[in-house]
């Protein structure tokens, strides 16, 4: 999927992330991670961490085996291979 050309809302996260069992959202130094097979995902603060001020997912995403990472933190993008 190309988030250019397809904007991702709040309503939009769970089939996005669906699949998925981690998700690292980074913006600068600092970053959170999310197990989304837990039952009870906070997704309100998943909301939070991954919609950017316009409402819609940051870039970038994407996803390496079961865990997506959005935004960029160097930190949390230094295992991606």
């Amino acid at each position: 999927m190309d988030a250019r050309k397809v904007k991702f809302d709040a309503a939009a996260l769970k089939d996005v992330f669906a699949g998925g069992s981690r998700l690292i959202a980074g913006k600068g130094k600092k970053f959170a991670t999310f197990d989304l097979t837990a039952k009870s995902v906070d997704w309100r603060a998943v909301e939070d961490a991954v919609l950017g001020p316009s409402g819609t997912l940051r870039a970038p995403t994407i996803r390496v085996g079961k865990t997506f990472y959005v935004g960029f933190s160097p930190e949390a993008w230094a295992d991606v291979k």
